[in-house]
């Protein structure tokens, strides 16, 4: 027999809620198209005899995967774990000498494979490793590298056979080409020169350094805020206890975000007609808070446990999940207008949004609070989070769980102090039309939802918007379909009526899907995508790392703009970028201004979007993000939040 608990519709609920979320996370290895894939690329094609040319060996990881380290280190919990090591073999031709080989660091990842879990190191993501080769004085025509790697793939539940990839890099050897390294280029600007003797060279570096990333000097973690910035060291125990305390204020930030905003007034009105003493509201506001605090521990523990699910973004990002949080709120407000408009409302709709003075109905209105918050990143929150991402998995939930807990201090506090809610009305017109006009409220918040879920779906599936109209028609007939079924075995039909038209609901719906499925690959298969026809054209430039690079290498100001159509922060932070002031700074010839699109995953080719993965290697969450570089500055501007006076005067430093 079930525990009586897991017998409740909120329950029920609950479980469906926590089995959507993780359930893309569940996918087996078999339905991977590929695991890993390598790629073999030099900082320029042309090189000076004595010169330095690097050459990057990127190992892109799916979702999911990562490969063992060059040098595995098995904890002693992992017992006699024997990992398959990358390994790269370099062969050049006469007259090229290779230098070390300069890996990228290991990401922690938690592992249970022995008698109890441990944190291990793996390549994940887009990992660089970075190999120097010396053109011999003597060198004339071409120099050719040929490069083999070997590695082995592995996800949460299994890995793959050990895997194999080659490569060869050409280099074309001219006495009037360049000397020193292109460090321009993203990949390359991590390379540190102690790897490769220069002088043995017969050139140096150039004196050119990495791009040295904010914060992390000496291990200190930055906080930008609205133009100023600190920094603080979380190492031992008061900086993290400073940490937790900035985790703490971002949590609390986020309910004046614009996501969670428009749902507060309809806690206040239920806070104020909680029936009974104050020690009852009390009660309500502390189970509420529970549960902001519960889905933020189990975002933690998601974000610890996962080796590609690393920002909260990330959910809001996928749009099944966009749309069933859009329906999830049509529905809870429909259950609110249900007797005004006298609509017959289903009980389970009333099961998803139980009465606000019930404690399992609080704490699920707390679960779906935080759950709106995902859209949005608070300031001090968001780097709290992004540096907790990838720490080990009690400091990542204790971090979440500060972040939870500074979010639900304002609803302690109006329950512990009820008299601050005494003019909302308690009963009577007022109060109904308080409701009414926040479920209405509730709608417009819902057809946000459903609408940036239907276009991050449009994003990365262009030809889905010649059918869209089709799979709006099948999920009304499946609905119709449904309580046709439900309804029929409910009431005292016969057994032959109840057999009869359930197969006819069957086959209405599913006729329907298979009509709306067919109609989608027709319109795949002739989908024409968009020429890139103007791609060029305009103040914002759409974002590619070959458009980075480029503009950087041509010494231009190159001003990035992190945004996403369910972000509403960034459209706020927007209106600042468009303002006369900062729209003539963005002209001028010596600028660039670059728009990082993160609304989808993947771009319509589906192929993955460079964007996440520049934001990744930022170390952010999600935007608003503000970056600018410049040749008047050895470092770059990170923020996300600013002013246009902080616009302007970073704009104008990077220029020097």
């Amino acid at each position: 027999m079930r525990p009586a608990f897991l017998r409740t519709p909120w329950a029920h609920a609950l479980l469906l809620f926590l089995a959507c979320l993780i359930g893309p996370a569940t996918v087996p290895a078999w339905a991977q198209p590929r695991a890993v894939s390598v790629a073999f690329d030099a900082d320029r094609a042309a090189a000076a005899p004595g010169s330095i040319v690097l050459v990057a060996v990127t190992y892109t990881h799916d979702s999911g995967w990562h490969i063992h380290t060059q040098s595995p280190v098995v904890p002693p919990e992992l017992g006699d774990f024997e990992p398959y090591p990358t390994t790269l073999k370099v062969t050049p031709s006469p007259g090229v000498t290779v230098g070390t080989v300069q890996w990228p660091e290991p990401i922690k990842i938690r592992v249970n494979l022995g008698d109890k879990p441990a944190m291990y190191g793996v390549f994940d993501h887009v990992a660089v490793a970075i190999v120097p080769l010396l053109i011999g004085e003597g060198v004339a025509g071409e120099a050719t590298v040929s490069f083999a790697t070997e590695f082995q793939a592995c996800n949460e539940e299994t890995c793959l056979p050990p895997d194999e990839a080659q490569g060869k890099v050409t280099i074309r050897v001219d006495p009037a080409a360049a000397r020193a390294p292109d460090l321009s280029k993203a990949p390359f600007a991590t390379w540190k020169p102690t790897t490769i003797d220069a002088t043995a060279a017969g050139g140096s570096s150039g004196g050119a350094k990495a791009d040295p990333t904010p914060g992390a000097d000496e291990g200190r973690l930055e906080f930008p805020f609205f133009g100023w910035s600190f920094s603080i060291d979380p190492r031992g125990a008061t900086g993290m206890a400073l940490l937790l305390g900035l985790a703490i204020c971002g949590g609390f930030l986020l309910n004046v975000m614009p996501c969670v905003l428009p749902v507060l007034p309809l806690k206040i009105v239920a806070l104020s007609q909680a029936a009974g003493t104050k020690r009852r509201t009390l009660m309500l506001g502390l189970v509420m808070s529970a549960g902001i605090v519960a889905f933020w521990l189990a975002l933690g523990g998601f974000i610890a446990l996962s080796t590609g699910f690393k920002s909260a973004s990330q959910i809001i990002s996928t749009w099944w999940f966009s749309v069933g949080i859009g329906v999830l709120m049509i529905v809870m407000s429909l259950s609110l207008l249900g007797t005004f408009f006298n609509l017959n409302v289903p009980g389970w709709a009333y099961a998803i949004n139980p009465r606000h003075d019930t404690l399992h109905g609080s704490f699920l209105f707390g679960v779906l609070t935080a759950v709106l918050a995902t859209p949005c990143v608070a300031p001090l929150a968001a780097t709290a989070m992004g540096w907790a991402a990838f720490q080990p998995a009690p400091v990542t939930m204790l971090v979440f769980t500060a972040i939870g807990f500074g979010m639900a201090v304002p609803y302690v506090l109006l329950a512990a102090n009820p008299q601050w809610v005494d003019k909302v009305p308690r009963a009577g017109a007022g109060s109904e039309l308080m409701k009414q006009t926040m479920a209405l409220l509730m709608l417009a918040v819902a057809s946000f939802f459903i609408g940036v879920g239907i276009r991050s779906l449009l994003v990365t599936s262009p030809h889905l918007g010649e059918t869209i109209h089709w799979w709006f028609t099948a999920a009304f007939s499946v609905v119709a379909s449904g309580w046709l079924i439900v309804r029929l075995w409910q009431i005292k039909a016969g057994m032959v009526p109840r057999v009869v038209f359930t197969i006819v609901g069957l086959i209405v719906g599913g006729t329907a899907v298979q009509f709306a499925r067919y109609q989608t690959d027709l319109a795949r298969e002739s989908h024409v995508p968009a020429g890139k026809a103007g791609a060029d054209s305009g103040l914002w430039k759409p974002y590619t790392p070959e458009l980075f690079e480029r503009s950087r290498a041509e010494g231009k100001v190159v001003v990035v703009d992190f945004t996403a159509e369910w972000c509403l922060n960034c459209k706020a932070f927007e209106i600042i970028l468009n303002e006369d002031e900062v729209q003539a700074e963005l002209s001028r010839p010596d600028v660039v201004a670059i728009k990082a699109d993160l609304t989808a995953r993947t771009l319509p080719d589906g192929s993955p979007n460079p964007a996440w993965d520049y934001m990744r290697a930022l170390k952010e969450v999600g935007p608003p993000i503000l970056v600018i570089y410049g040749p008047g500055r050895t470092d770059f501007f990170k923020a996300n939040s600013y002013t246009k006076d902080v616009v302007l005067r970073e704009i104008a430093k990077s220029r020097g």
